[in-house]
């Protein structure tokens, strides 16, 4: 118990933007984070400086993108291990028709998003297009935030687990020009980010969390 209250804060935009600025080449570069507690952005040019101020840092609302989609499936009685089984009419290329003729809902706050798939399915909306719609409409309120003139655009987060968000994803950032989309498969980049901070500004140089 000595040891608690003593850790450093890092905030995810700092070691997400560490994390690209170990991966970007010759091309501007993006990640988007899309977890639990909601979606970060970051964008940068070749020489790791953010590119026309691409920063964006979780949604407005306290409900986390991922705490949404949960809450979804625990009151449809869906595992998170089901839902790619449950829309596999819709990944892959042999689905990108049927992704497209998903629609996004304009609800801002994903909690309303959530009540809105129970209403659809109790309406008799089908399972699997209503848990679709969801899905596409967190996904897509993040990835509209990023601006055009990215070549890379790495995505990492608990949601792009599920290779439906995956693709819906790759669906929109290619049609604004993105040409290589990739995918943070051990969920390694907040932390090989932190890791970077620290090798770079050393041991005991970071903010304090109070007691």
């Amino acid at each position: 118990s000595r040891y608690l209250g003593r850790g450093e804060r890092i905030i995810t935009s700092a070691a997400l933007w560490s994390t690209a600025r170990s991966l970007v080449a010759e091309e501007p570069l993006a990640i988007i984070e899309l977890s639990a507690s909601g979606y970060v952005l970051i964008g940068i040019d070749q020489n790791g400086d953010l590119l026309n101020d691409m920063l964006v840092v979780n949604p407005r609302c306290g409900a986390g993108s991922g705490v949404n989609i949960d809450r979804v499936l625990q009151k449809l009685n869906i595992k998170r291990e089901k839902v790619d089984i449950i829309l596999s009419d819709y990944i892959g290329d042999e689905g990108r028709e049927a992704r497209e003729g998903v629609n996004i809902r304009s609800d801002r706050c994903g909690v309303f998003s959530a009540s809105a798939t129970i209403s659809d399915k109790n309406q008799g909306i089908p399972l699997d297009f209503a848990l679709a719609v969801t899905l596409k409409s967190e996904v897509l309120k993040a990835c509209k935030k990023l601006h055009e003139g990215f070549h890379t655009v790495w995505l990492t987060g608990g949601i792009f687990h599920w290779q439906y968000a995956r693709d819906c994803a790759r669906d929109y950032l290619e049609s604004i020009g993105v040409k290589e989309v990739g995918y943070d498969t051990d969920g390694s980049f907040p932390l090989q980010g932190m890791q970077q901070l620290r090798n770079h500004i050393g041991d005991g140089n970071f903010a304090k969390p109070d007691r």
